[in-house]
């Protein structure tokens, strides 16, 4: 079973105890008992689609002391909440990395890639990860995501991820992972020079 086929199986099993034993909001940050159930049934919706939205919301939802276990623990339905939490927090940490568009391919530090920039065709390989890679403010600046692609040519292209899905962009295909002799990111020095 794929992360997202176990989230939204998660959420599927979730949704029932939000629609019919969420009644008492106590100290939990929603407005209306409607108010998690609306939350839950929009990500399941993308999630059906295909597409994760706004993962950082979800795992604010799932975080070990956040709105949904203190819902469960109100509402006295915590035991049956806890098994769901612990499976959807681990997919969601899978989920919330930075993929291949329209895949479940997660993007690594030394992929071999193909990509097409300014109408040509080129490949090369993986050498700058956001939250992996030591920050560089030549890349990570106006709160953008990217990642560093060094071309076979020797140029070094930032390739744009979407904030939203955590997908690179379309044109950026994974060939094969390779985690040896990875190439070293050009420093901030060497980015604003070649700028």
């Amino acid at each position: 079973m794929t992360d997202r086929a176990r989230l939204i199986s998660v959420l599927e099993r979730l949704l029932p105890l939000l629609e019919t034993r969420a009644g008492n909001l106590g100290d939990s940050p929603f407005v209306s008992a409607q108010q998690p159930f609306g939350e839950v049934s929009t990500q399941l919706w993308h999630l059906r689609r295909g597409r994760l939205r706004r993962a950082w919301s979800l795992a604010m939802l799932f975080g070990e002391n956040g709105p949904l276990a203190r819902l469960a623990e109100q509402n006295g339905w915590a035991d049956e909440y806890q098994p769901m939490q612990a499976e959807a927090c681990k997919a969601i940490a899978s989920l919330g990395r930075i993929r291949y568009f329209g895949s479940e391919e997660v993007v690594a530090l030394g992929d071999h890639v193909a990509l097409r920039v300014f109408f040509r065709k080129t490949s090369g390989r993986v050498t700058y990860l956001p939250g992996v890679s030591r920050p560089r403010s030549e890349i990570d600046f106006g709160g953008l995501l990217r990642i560093g692609v060094q071309e076979q040519s020797g140029a070094f292209v930032a390739i744009h991820v979407d904030p939203e899905t955590l997908e690179v962009k379309k044109g950026l295909r994974f060939v094969r992972r390779d985690a040896v002799a990875i190439p070293s990111c050009p420093s901030d020095e060497e980015l604003s020079r070649d700028a």
